[in-house]
């Protein structure tokens, strides 16, 4: 399909910031940018002209292309965002927001790549503990337990974490903390796994490893954006906690 100037530098224009989002050029990405180049005939440096070219407009020009123009574009930029592998959150929001303001129907599967990390609650039925991934105790097999993922605002791309037991009416109140707070960050995405570690330290710690919160990680499981299991991990004392369904 052909696509006039204005039209292509609109393109471009998103893909470059889709490239651009997690800060990190993948060789996939590349490879990608390279086949659209010949698709869309454009050289490399016509990625400069679109980084010139106003958003604003860009989407502009995008709302007012065909229909079919517009579902090639759709399905360009849907592949685009998992390309490398990894799916990010900045990624997932540029594409969203592209869809919406170029007056495309937005893809299920772009919406539902990721999972929503912003106010995440998981109740688990029980949870087992294992040292250097052979099981450590299972105590806490029975135990009510819930973990809690909300976005920290006062932090670049930062969630704080934070696991309960839910074995008495004080955890309505998240009173009866299992694993205090800890501030982490998204540092893999995909479909199936979202991984995030610690980052930082709590001021107030006094060099205990427990404030040191990098010491810390969280391993979501979410096949079909359904949440399975979590797995705390301690990096320090080689020590996952499973919390399962």
């Amino acid at each position: 399909m052909e696509f006039n100037l204005a039209e292509k530098l609109a393109i471009v224009k998103v893909i470059d910031e889709v490239i651009t989002a997690d800060g990190e050029l993948d060789k996939d990405e590349v490879k990608y940018l390279k086949h659209l180049m010949k698709v869309l005939d454009f050289e490399f440096n016509f990625i400069q002209e679109a980084r010139k070219f106003n958003s604003r407009q860009a989407m502009l020009i995008l709302r007012e292309m065909s229909e079919d123009k517009k579902n090639v574009v759709a399905n360009v930029f849907s592949q685009m965002a998992g390309v490398d592998g990894d799916i990010d959150q900045n990624e997932i929001d540029i594409i969203i927001t592209a869809f919406i303001e170029a007056g495309m129907d937005v893809d299920e599967s772009v919406r539902d790549s990721i999972l929503d990390l912003s106010d995440l609650y998981f109740e688990s039925s029980g949870a087992k503990e294992y040292k250097e991934g052979k099981l450590k105790s299972a105590k806490l097999e029975s135990a009510r337990c819930a973990i809690k993922v909300k976005r920290d605002m006062t932090k670049n791309d930062g969630y704080s974490v934070t696991s309960f037991f839910l074995e008495d009416e004080t955890a309505l109140w998240g009173d009866n903390v299992h694993i205090p707070s800890k501030q982490m960050k998204v540092v893999e995405s995909n479909p199936d796994r979202t991984i995030l570690k610690g980052f930082g330290e709590d001021p107030a710690s006094m060099g205990n490893p427990e404030g040191k919160f990098s010491n810390f990680g969280l391993s979501i499981f979410h096949p079909n954006n359904k949440i399975e299991k979590m797995i705390l991990h301690r990096f320090d004392n080689e020590i996952d906690i499973e919390y399962f369904r």
